[in-house]
């Protein structure tokens, strides 16, 4: 888990703007005989702020709704595990508690349809990812996930990355349209085997867009030198639970292992096939006041510095924190 780009109020208001209209326009249709009724002015009331909020404050939002609802925490929870075990519920009050958050749910989704009003939407998703502008995963920063259009046609999209849930869309489905619940990611990240449905709280989990200070850790290498076998490691060392618990989840050691003897191993070639003082003489090669290491590890090694922008370059809290390690070995 790595930081976001922290959104502008311009940009904030641009996205409000783009679905504002047609989510409108779903509550203003909710049936008097809907489940979602005793909340219709609720939805009406508080649409932006589920739109704009930051996760404490939706999470806020949430509790209230399944309050008018009339949904229980107990009955949430045996939704959630019911889900979790894929198989049909035999106890009635399991029963009973499945079919109404069911159906809560599916009126839910039907508004906030992330599916029909981004994901399957070309224009609106491309401009989602035009103003988040991310460049690599957020999750594992190995990925790029750039935002590319045809060659003199801005409105016609090729790629662009993936919009992870961050609470995911089963439990939360009147999140599915909010911005920071939207998180930029590659493929691999948001799949089953990682991301997936998992629930991740920000008490629990780190989140990309207010975690800014307790995303403290550093990637660490052991190499074995009669094995010749690198090992890669994360360490945290003010033992952060929340870190913990997110690279666990989403096997960040594990990936960031499989690159060993590739990334890791460049490195630290480098490193010993020249003398101590490699870097010394790579920035020699430049020969410039104006170049300081910074600047030549983004040139020699395609990596941003400034934790706060490594969003912007796949790899560089990784090869950044190695080459300070390379750096300072004798």
């Amino acid at each position: 888990m790595f930081n976001a780009k922290k959104p502008s109020d311009v940009d904030i208001n641009t996205y409000y703007t783009m679905v504002s209209s047609i989510l409108t326009t779903k509550i203003n249709a909710i049936n008097p005989i809907s489940i979602l009724n005793p909340c219709k002015p609720f939805l009406e009331s508080h649409l932006e702020e589920i739109v704009k909020s930051k996760p404490e404050k939706l999470l806020e939002l949430n509790e209230i709704l399944l309050t008018l609802c009339d949904i229980s925490d107990s009955e949430l929870e045996l939704f959630r595990l019911n889900r979790r075990k894929k198989q049909k519920p035999l106890n009635k009050n399991v029963k009973d508690a499945v079919r109404k958050c069911k159906k809560l749910n599916n009126a839910l989704a039907g508004i906030f349809d992330y599916d029909s009003i981004i994901s399957s939407n070309k224009q609106n998703s491309y401009a989602l990812a035009k103003i988040n502008g991310t460049n690599a995963c957020i999750y594992c920063n190995r990925q790029y996930t750039l935002t590319i259009y045809k060659k003199n046609d801005k409105s016609n999209g090729v790629t662009r990355p993936q919009f992870d849930h961050y609470f995911p869309k089963f439990l939360f489905p009147m999140l599915g349209l909010s911005y920071y619940n939207l998180i930029p990611s590659c493929y691999i990240c948001n799949s089953p085997s990682f991301k997936g449905e998992k629930l991740m709280l920000p008490e629990t989990h780190l989140h990309p867009y207010i975690d800014e200070k307790n995303i403290e850790f550093t990637f660490v290498y052991k190499y074995d030198q009669a094995q010749d076998n690198f090992e890669i490691n994360i360490s945290n060392p003010a033992a952060n639970d929340k870190i913990t618990k997110t690279f666990e989840d989403f096997r960040t050691q594990e990936l960031y292992q499989s690159h060993a003897n590739m990334e890791l191993r460049d490195l630290h070639n480098l490193k010993y096939k020249y003398p101590t003082t490699h870097t010394n003489v790579l920035v020699g090669l430049f020969n410039s006041n104006e170049l300081d290491r910074n600047k030549i590890y983004q040139i020699l090694f395609g990596i941003e510095t400034n934790p706060k922008i490594f969003y912007n370059r796949p790899f560089s809290k990784f090869k950044f924190d190695i080459l300070e390690q390379l750096r300072t070995e004798i």
